[in-house]
């Protein structure tokens, strides 16, 4: 996915437009003991962990390409627009890591040649040549989705919604490309003047503009009460509209449950301080739902999408997360909790495409059995 530039001037090349301080601003107000380890059979090769799970793309999107088709092809509105909010919020927490990051990074001072930020990349791969990059937005990239989806609006949870993205989004692609601006080193041809106003649109009330003409002002102080809103407003709405499990299968069944227990082990590891007694409990229990799929796999066909798709990214969470969970709150960096956000999406995300396939699969017309040969 490439990185999204910031506004451009014909007079200032790629360098950021300060804005007036005095410019009014879009209001963006509310409109919302551990269980043992155990090892589980392993039916897929899990990704190197050299590969960070940021890096990856996503799966394409299927559902706009379903919406002309039969409605038995698709999940019903609620479990999609359920998805498409949990995924909002969660991975609306990379923000937090990035900012926690970038702070970090600085120590209380100004970006200068002896403090350059950083942004929550990871480091670069096993014999790669050039750093990575930091990527957000494809992370909230859910939240206008769980707004337009038909059949299931609700007008607590979609103001709220709608107020996060015209926040969070702006704030993504800008600390996508202040990382590349520090990457590509293009401080040194302008005297730290572009990294200075980066650094007041981040933490003051100067104002950035990204490339498509949205506003970034005083984003970090902004940021926690923004994601309170949309966690409350993700509560409501689930507790209002459950997603209906009645018809689950059992490999769903157990895919739903570990996408749950998947949350809470991001939300232990996102919290402050980080509470290392929380992640190994829903660890612990992720783990349990890891090894319950897995046995299903002798005995189901293997087109069953749950067995097939979320096994491999289970165990890349629950290995990641385990490696976290016995070391000291202190020695665990944002870096490391940016990972967690991106394993904990491709695991909402496995869930819910398997899902999609699931009801393609029963959407499919059954060819009539073949007539018995004659003798």
């Amino acid at each position: 996915m490439p990185l999204l530039a910031l506004v451009t001037s014909a007079a200032c090349g790629d360098r950021l437009e300060p804005r007036s301080v005095n410019e009014p601003q879009a209001d963006v107000a509310s409109v919302a003991p551990s269980p043992m380890f155990s090892a589980a059979p392993t039916i897929a090769t899990t990704p190197e962990p050299s590969v960070s799970a940021l890096d990856e793309e996503p799966e394409p999107d299927a559902d706009q390409a379903a919406a002309t088709g039969n409605a038995t092809e698709r999940p019903s509105p609620i479990a999609a627009k359920t998805y498409r909010a949990q995924a909002c919020y969660y991975g609306a927490l990379s923000l937090k890591q990035s900012r926690a990051a970038y702070l970090a990074s600085l120590g209380g001072a100004q970006p200068s040649p002896k403090r350059i930020p950083e942004f929550g990349a990871s480091p670069p791969a096993t014999g790669a040549t050039h750093p990575r990059g930091v990527q957000l937005a494809r992370l909230l990239r859910h939240c206008n989705v769980a707004v337009a989806i038909k059949h299931a609006e609700d007008a607590a949870f979609d103001p709220v919604a709608s107020a996060f993205a015209e926040f969070g989004l702006p704030l993504a692609k800008l600390l996508e490309s202040a990382n590349q601006y520090y990457l590509d080193a293009k401080f040194n041809d302008d005297g730290w003047k572009h990294a200075q106003t980066i650094h007041a649109c981040l933490t003051r009330k100067g104002t950035c503009e990204t490339k498509d003409g949205k506003k970034v002002t005083n984003a970090f102080a902004l940021l926690d009460t923004q994601l309170a809103q949309l966690k409350t407003a993700l509560d409501r709405y689930e507790q209002a509209h459950p997603v209906d499990r009645s018809s689950f299968s059992p490999s769903q069944a157990i895919a739903d449950r570990s996408s749950t227990e998947a949350m809470a082990v991001l939300l232990a590891f996102d919290s402050k301080p980080i509470d290392i007694s929380k992640a190994t409990l829903a660890l612990g229990k992720l783990e349990v739902s890891r090894d319950a799929l897995a046995r299903l796999a002798p005995s189901k066909p293997s087109n069953d999408p749950w067995v097939i798709n979320m096994i491999p990214h289970l165990e890349r969470l629950v290995a990641t997360g385990k490696t976290l969970a016995v070391a000291s709150p202190d020695a665990i960096t944002p870096v490391q909790i940016l990972e967690i956000v991106a394993l904990q999406s491709r695991v909402l995300e496995k869930n819910y495409t398997s899902l999609q396939a699931s009801r393609r699969h029963l959407a499919m017309p059954r060819m009539p059995p073949r007539p018995a040969p004659t003798p």
